[in-house]
């Protein structure tokens, strides 16, 4: 399962869910406030926002070598190590679906997992979904006209990690073994 370190990390990967569960295409999935207008010619777009809502779970926690020490020493082949805290987060996916045709693109939201193509992204890029809450129907005027306009949040998992450098002299490693000198555990 993939661990993200970084949100901007999911954006590709949540695109691709997003289009492939509401029907919108691709390249008019944008992400929510990055200061850019909506796609042209007019029509059905989607913009999203992934939101971090809490950790879950115990976290595990992973290390390495790093390359070299951390700080300047005078000791030979000496490293330290790069520790990383991998939890599971709950991430918000707000989702605003605008002109016509959103109302049933968020419709497509609800139990979109279900179905084997949207299954399919879920599972390659390391997300679980949790559900979609209700539609929210923002319509309202624009310009004199209507601006069709539906929101839905769908609840989702992903593995985050965040990586620390720790000085070796702060950590160990411990080797459990048997009597026939088998390794049974390492941390």
């Amino acid at each position: 399962m993939s661990v993200y370190t970084d949100i901007e990390e999911l954006y590709a990967a949540l695109r691709e869910i997003i289009a492939e569960a509401s029907g919108v295409p691709i390249e008019r999935v944008i992400l929510e406030d990055e200061g850019r207008s909506p796609p042209s010619p007019r029509g059905l777009y989607c913009a999203y926002e992934p939101l971090p809502v809490r950790a879950y779970g115990q976290p595990r926690t992973d290390q390495k070598d790093t390359d070299g020490p951390a700080e300047e020493t005078t000791l030979d082949d000496w490293t330290d190590l790069e520790v990383t805290t991998v939890t599971q987060l709950e991430l918000l996916l707000s989702l605003n679906f605008i002109e016509d045709g959103s109302k049933q693109a968020a419709l497509r939201m609800h139990h979109a997992n279900f179905r084997e193509p949207v299954a399919a992204k879920l599972a390659a890029a390391g997300v679980a979904w949790m559900g979609a809450s209700e539609i929210r129907d923002l319509t309202a005027v624009k310009q004199a006209g209507w601006q069709d306009r539906f929101q839905v949040d769908v609840r989702l998992i992903v593995q985050t990690g965040v990586t620390d450098t720790v000085l070796r002299a702060a950590g160990f490693s411990l080797e459990v073994r048997d009597e026939n000198d088998h390794v049974l555990a390492e941390a």
